[in-house]
């Protein structure tokens, strides 16, 4: 790339690498050894050599006993690897192999491939690049006088294929982590009930019980929150919730009553009596004349089970019984095998929880619509 003509590609790629064209240069008023001398300061953490050392000995002991080679010790996959890169943000500084996360992202199949193959072999030696090793210290100033070592804060810019390596092993671990949000002890009866009886009663008692517990924590983790004080779990959630912090609160200038009416003259569908007729006495017949019990209504399995998880979007609303789509994407496999048994009794039994019945109903403005107008606004469910 040239910058001295006046390329729209190059100057477009100078401005995604630093979008702050005024930016200016500070001259910082501080020795580096200074910098130097406050990292190691600050590095020294207290050591408690008595449990390093029955780590250690616990570590040789479980060598010693372990198999030659576990499923954690596989080679890794292509499909492993880009499913870690995934994982991994943008916009990140690179490490001291000046390796950006936007170059792994846009990787083509051959990379991935090697980088399975690199990975597998640093998995079963058990030796690092020196590039992992070695991290770049950025030093940034939180609107703190320039000319004290103490208002600086050193941040470690380690690797980001280093990063991705950490995600590959942790999404190996994590497959056998078996986590249920809000599983109790009253969960765990409910659970042996319903397996006993396939009652779809104690389903409901299950599902009402997770979601009391879910209730419960949730209440007890935002009670315990002060936001009044600079803490960083209480902050670090509020950006959870809600991304935009600067959203301003719209009085909606409309009665309920309206939004009600509304949404029953939506839902008004012409009806036709014969095709409904003719549809029903059609079912009746294949039902009559069908199989006993065809490849569809087989028992659904985990991986089925697993697969239509993975579809869900994230960052969806819940609906009545306040499952989110987090809570079944980060599941382990007794719930994948819990709900494979809950869906397949749906299956055969036909009926449904009453809380897969109803449903919550937003009333949400269309952009560019007046405000003051109900047919403005569309309902989703």
């Amino acid at each position: 790339m040239n910058f001295k003509k006046p390329s729209r590609k190059a100057w477009n790629l100078l401005r995604k690498i630093d979008p702050n064209t005024k930016r200016k240069h500070i001259a910082v008023k501080i020795k580096a050894d200074h910098f130097a001398n406050r990292i190691i300061e600050l590095s020294r953490a207290k050591v408690d050599k008595n449990a390093t050392k029955n780590i250690k000995k616990e570590l040789k002991e479980l060598k010693k006993n372990g198999e030659m080679r576990t499923n954690f010790a596989n080679d890794f996959t292509e499909h492993e690897i880009q499913t870690a890169i995934q994982a991994i943000k943008t916009g990140k500084a690179a490490g001291f192999d000046e390796v950006h996360p936007e170059f792994l992202k846009h990787c083509g199949l051959k990379t991935r491939q090697w980088l399975a193959v690199f990975f597998t072999n640093m998995l079963c030696s058990g030796k690092f690049p020196k590039q992992f090793k070695t991290k770049v210290l950025a030093i940034l100033k939180p609107g703190k006088p320039d000319n004290d070592v103490k208002s600086y804060r050193p941040i470690s810019l380690l690797s980001v294929n280093y990063k991705v390596f950490e995600r590959l092993i942790y999404n190996r671990i994590a497959e056998t982590f078996n986590f249920i949000p809000g599983w109790s002890q009253e969960s765990e009866d409910l659970y042996k009930e319903y397996q006993e009886t396939n009652d779809n009663l104690g389903a409901d008692e299950l599902l009402s019980s997770l979601s009391k517990t879910r209730s419960e924590k949730w209440i007890k983790t935002v009670e315990g929150m002060n936001f009044k004080k600079s803490s960083r779990k209480a902050w670090n959630l509020l950006r959870k919730i809600d991304s935009n912090t600067k959203r301003k609160h719209i009085a909606v200038k409309i009665k309920a009553d309206h939004f009600a009416s509304r949404i029953i003259e939506l839902s008004r569908a012409k009806v036709d009596k014969n095709a409904t007729k003719n549809i029903k006495k059609e079912l009746k017949e294949l039902k009559k004349n069908g199989e006993m019990r065809t490849n569809f209504a087989n028992d659904f399995t985990e991986p089925e089970i697993q697969t239509a998880i993975q579809a869900i979007k994230t960052g969806k609303a819940a609906g009545f019984d306040e499952v989110h789509p987090e809570f079944l994407k980060h599941c382990g496999l007794k719930t994948h095998q819990w709900l494979a048994a809950f869906f397949t009794n749906i299956l055969c039994s036909g009926k449904f929880p009453k809380q897969f019945k109803k449903t919550k109903v937003l009333a949400i403005l269309k952009p560019e619509k007046p405000d003051n107008d109900v047919k403005s606004y569309q309902y989703p469910y």
